[in-house]
């Protein structure tokens, strides 16, 4: 099999038959143990990620087959064995102990010792760098001189290299060079074609090195030191392979480095010392046996780690980019302490070799970088490396709008190896994918520094239109979008087609989907109707066939009235679509009760005790990511979207009917009350229990004093004031909120909304109104204050009275009496009165010119008229005719952020589950009438550019294309000789194909007796002699019927 990392079928040919298969080492590789013809056992470890041979090894003195099965043992990762002494003894740590002293012994036959040269490289002032020490084969290449001196530019200060040379070719002035320098904790190999006889220009790189292979350690940034550098134990040269230009070497590093890298940094400097300390310990000890003890006993502090580098490890393309992508994010950990630009700009060089490295083997390989991606999960090395230009390669290649481009990302819940824990403002966040990590990663930055996210979502989201569980990820990470405040990447986000257009459901007839009950409706007025779809159990309930009863009778009454009026009429079809959100809805609440109780008591609590919440505050994260958006959303821009109208309608059916039972408790509550503050009034002798409990429980301790058992109110003489106006307070409020409670009922809740959404747009406005009307009030209050000098009218009233006594008539003439220091005379007196009568000129009450006779008071209330009356109030008018327009597209975005709100609540709650809880399903589907999809959608075509385009658009963001270097012909990697295997193959099994084809046309053309003739004079001798040279090609399999066919050929001709 070409690709490495695929696995297949393997057929062991040295082994019988085959007793155990054990994964071993992270599932990478299979343990084999074995039968073979000599009825011995041996054992194969398999990699099944690699095509090596794999050759048996015996296991006779240590495990037989007489007590294989009587005394193994096996467990998640082991294999156990008993021996003779009944000792446990684990079988995979003596195969590992066995392959280490195999290995070193196929080291030691590969590479004899040999005699290596070195010398000090030189400075740039002509100066000897003693720190740098360069290595070299004297019979092989006597003229070495080193092409790199320094590839670490992140370490500060000067430290250690030593370097090797690989390759080096002289052809004429051409000098082919190629150096690995292992520096304090990376493994680099760079190349250099140099020729001083050609222009610099022409020359591949412009006779500069470039990178070809790039490994690091690893270790923290805080952990990276002297003492912790890089160590050479082992370096061999072997025999060159004369298909690369590699010598093949064997190159053996050593470490230090400390287990836990969770560190206080208050204490660093002291585990520093102590570390060090330890280092030298163990540098100091010859024996390997006390080291590897040392290693196994200190899980938690400074311990050695080795690595081995052969060439293969270079050859193989999927473990070099492998450890490039790691390379990148090591990079980048470090480049974040710089403040030299020259170190800064040799970092990026470097960089940018490496991204070179991998976009030349995306480009190449793209099914092997697809499968590297699912195994070793590179993507998070690539968002850990801020590699911006890199993951938009790799999502989209070097075209934003192919949406059929390869898909090289595939998208998963879950990481390999354990997840990654950040601490986060409630409790640690398990970050379980990608997108989660690049939105942990890039939080705090700059929008312009955020551009992975977007790119992640417009991936996720181009696709999702195609596949129904490429949002997973996106559905657990949109609320940390919202936390985090990605609000341009949401509102992208919720305009993209894959909410309303969808094409995975075209192998499958939707109505096998819809649920019986949508089919038989009308569906007239509708807008959406989600549902899930649940696998139930099989097993027996007493209540299942009830339940099936009443379905059954339901579809029955909706397909009676839909066919009551307009029989003739067709129902209006009906458009399946799907959430793209999986597990949107899916919380991680325990909802097991703790205590079983009888159904008499659950409805005892259901309906008298008050619920409480079954998380803490703390625990949000158990929540599922619907209700955790809803805490964190803070715009309208997700709820004018179908796919979350259709999660709030499958939530809400579950919920609105535990709101509608605390609607019908506080109706209760305001009846007892109102019935106590009638009673109150009209000194009632309300004397049941239940009204003085109710008494007791809802109203104020004032009242209980005037309250008595026998004949309740019937005592009270004086009824308190201030009681009456905190009655009438309170009366109001009840019934404020009975209104808002009206919210449960969509029709009303709309105009609800309505006069909530005018109100706050208005509010400004009045707010001015209020203003004006204030200096009018405060104008006037100076110009009213003192009357003295001021002249009032006299209001008098004339008329006839008759006595009663006598029948005299009398002329009666009053006059008003007016005092313009009394507030209720002349309220512009007094500020707060002022401004109350300021604001009745709104009516036309003009009180002032009633009662002044002032040429001042006239002009003012002729411009407060012009003002406040004609401008103003007309402008008030005009301002809610605009917003009511507005309030209408609102009104239904706030109806149901309110019922997202209360699904949250509700869902935080504790539940008394009356039947088997189900869970909430992984999909949920809805329907709706054609039209509003593409209506919806229409209405937002013009904004479905790529999430990531505004970051593009600014002007410090610089576009990447993928190129090709002029020096890939000369790299070490050849992706050319594999692609011509590759054609060269597919062009023999075309050619047999072409081949068998021509054979049988002719045979059947010579079955035609007609055309014999004819056939005679078309085929020549060269043609039967180019057939027969043909078949021989095809192989020796078929030449039996190619030789019939040839026979049968040439008697016709003949």
């Amino acid at each position: 099999m070409e690709n490495g990392l695929e696995v297949t079928s393997k057929k062991f040919n040295k082994l019988e038959k085959i007793h155990s298969l054990e994964f071993i080492e992270n599932d990478r590789k299979i343990l084999v143990i074995g039968e073979t013809q000599n009825k011995k056992l041996k054992y194969i470890i398999w990699d099944i990620y690699n095509n090596e041979e794999t050759k048996p090894t015996s296991l006779d003195k240590f495990l037989t087959i007489n007590n294989f099965g009587k005394r193994l043992a096996g467990s998640p990762g082991n294999l156990l064995q008993v021996n003779d002494e009944g000792n446990v003894i684990s079988i995979l740590k003596w195969i590992e102990k066995s392959l280490k002293l195999n290995q070193e012994k196929n080291v030691e036959k590969k590479f004899p010792p040999q005699d290596l040269k070195h010398f000090k490289d030189k400075k740039p002032d002509g100066s000897l760098d003693k720190r740098h020490i360069i290595y070299y084969n004297k019979n092989i290449n006597p003229d070495f001189k080193s092409i790199v001196s320094e590839k670490e530019p992140w370490v500060l200060g000067d430290y250690d290299r030593h370097s090797y040379c690989l390759h080096q070719n002289k052809n004429g002035s051409e000098i082919d060079t190629l150096q690995l320098i292992v520096g304090r904790s990376t493994v680099q190999i760079w190349h250099q074609v140099r020729d001083d006889s050609k222009p610099r220009d022409e020359l591949p790189n412009k006779g500069e090195p470039f990178l070809e292979y790039i490994w690091t350690n690893g270790i923290p940034v805080n952990q990276e030191r002297k003492k912790t550098r890089l160590r050479i134990e082992t370096f061999k040269y072997g025999s060159n392979d004369d298909k690369s230009k590699l010598t093949d070497f064997y190159l053996k590093v050593y470490w230090y480095e400390r287990a836990s890298k969770k560190v206080d940094e208050k204490e660093l400097e002291k585990i520093i010392v102590e570390d060090n300390k330890i280092i030298d310990k163990l540098e100091n000890k010859v024996d390997k046996k006390v080291i590897m003890e040392t290693e196994n006993n200190n899980e938690e502090g400074v311990g050695r780690r080795e690595k081995v580098i052969r060439c293969q490890d270079v050859i193989d393309k999927i473990s070099a980019i492998r450890c490039a992508c790691k390379a990148l994010e090591y990079i980048n950990k470090r480049t974040k302490f710089l403040v030299n630009y020259v170190k800064e700009h040799r970092c990026e060089e470097i960089v940018a070799y490496i991204n070179h490295i991998i976009c030349r083997f995306i480009k190449c390989k793209p099914e092997d970088y697809k499968l590297l991606d699912v195994r070793y999960n590179v993507m998070k090395n690539l968002i850990l490396g801020d590699c911006d230009h890199l993951i938009k390669f790799t999502l989209f290649e070097n075209n934003d709008e192919d949406k059929k481009a390869t898909k090289l990302h595939i998208p998963r819940n879950m990481f390999w190896k354990k997840g990654k824990f950040i601490d986060d403002d409630t409790k640690n966040d398990e970050i379980t994918n990608v997108m989660e990590l690049a939105i942990h990663h890039c939080k705090g930055r700059e929008i312009k520094d955020t551009i992975i996210v977007a790119y992640l979502l417009e991936y996720y989201s181009r696709h999702a239109t195609d596949y129904a569980g490429w949002m997973s990820t996106v559905s657990k990470a949109l609320p940390l979008l919202f936390k985090y405040n990605y609000d341009d990447c949401v509102t992208k986000l919720f305009r993209k087609e894959c909410f309303a257009n969808q094409n995975y459901f075209s192998a499958q007839d939707p109505y096998n989907i819809i649920p019986e009950e949508y089919q038989e409706r009308r569906n007239h007025n509708i807008k959406f109707r989600a549902f899930g779809v649940n696998l139930r159990s099989n097993e027996y309930k007493w209540y299942g066939g009830i339940l099936k009863s009443l379905e059954s009778l339901k579809i029955k009454t909706y397909k009676f009235f839909g066919e009551l009026d307009n029989n003739d009429v067709e129902k209006k079809p009906l458009a399946l679509r799907v959430v793209p959100l999986p597990e949107f809805t899916t919380n991680r609440i325990n909802q097991q009760e703790e205590v079983e109780c009888n159904i008499i008591l659950k409805i005892i609590y259901s309906f008298f005790i008050p619920r409480w919440y079954k998380i803490g505050r703390d625990e949000k994260h158990k929540l599922s990511p619907f209700s955790r958006v809803v805490y964190y959303e803070n715009n309208d821009d997700i709820y004018d979207n179908p796919a979350t109208e259709a999660i709030i309608d499958f939530r809400w059916k579950k919920a609105k009917n535990f709101f509608f039972l605390l609607f019908l408790r506080f109706l209760l509550f305001i009846f007892c009350f109102g019935l106590i503050n009638a009673a109150y009034l009209d000194h009632g002798t309300i004397i049941n229990q239940l009204f003085y409990l109710s008494l007791k429980l809802y109203i104020m301790s004032i009242m209980l004093r005037d309250f008595h058992y026998s004949n309740g109110f019937g005592n009270v003489e004086i009824i308190d004031t201030k009681l009456i106006v905190w009655m009438s307070v309170t009366i109001f409020f009840l019934w404020m909120e009975a209104i808002s409670y009206l919210r449960l009922i969509p029709n009303i809740a709309t105009y609800i909304y309505y006069v909530k959404i005018i109100t706050k747009a208005v509010f400004p406005f009045l707010l001015f109104n209020i203003v004006v009307i204030m200096a009018f009030a405060h104008t006037m209050l100076i110009l009213l204050k003192e009357t003295k000098n001021i002249e009032t009218k006299d209001t008098t009233f004339s008329g006839t009275a008759t006595n009663p006594v006598n029948g005299q008539e009398l002329d009666v003439k009053m006059k008003a009496d007016f005092h313009p220091d009394d507030m209720n005379d002349n309220p512009f007196s007094y500020f707060p009165t002022a401004i109350v009568a300021t604001y009745y000129w709104l009516n036309g009450d003009f009180i002032q010119r009633d009662e002044f006779d002032f040429w001042a008071v006239e002009v003012l209330s002729l411009i407060a008229s012009i003002l406040l009356v004609t401008i103003l109030q007309n402008m008030l008018i005009a301002f809610m005719g605009g917003v009511y327009q507005k309030a209408e597209t609102k009104g239904r975005q706030a109806l149901l952020r309110f019922r997202a709100n209360q699904i949250a609540n509700y869902e935080a709650l504790h539940h008394y589950n009356f039947w088997p809880y189900e869970p909430d399903p992984k999909y949920i589907y809805y329907v709706s009438q054609s039209k509003i999809f593409v209506e919806w959608y229409n209405s937002r075509k013009n904004d479905q550019d790529p999430i990531y385009s505004d970051f593009e658009n600014k002007s410090t963001y610089t576009k990447h294309v993928f190129e090709e270097k002029n020096y890939d012909i000369h790299s070490i990697w050849d992706y050319e000789e594999d692609n011509k295997m590759k054609i060269n193959k597919n062009d023999d099994k075309n050619k047999n194909v072409k081949q068998k084809n021509k054979v049988d046309n002719i045979e059947k053309e010579i079955k035609n007796d007609d055309n014999i003739k004819d056939i005679k004079k078309d085929i020549k001798d060269d043609d039967i002699e180019a057939i027969k040279e043909d078949i021989k090609k095809i192989g020796i399999e078929n030449m039996k019927n190619m030789n019939d066919i040839i026979g049968r050929l040439l008697k016709t001709l003949n």
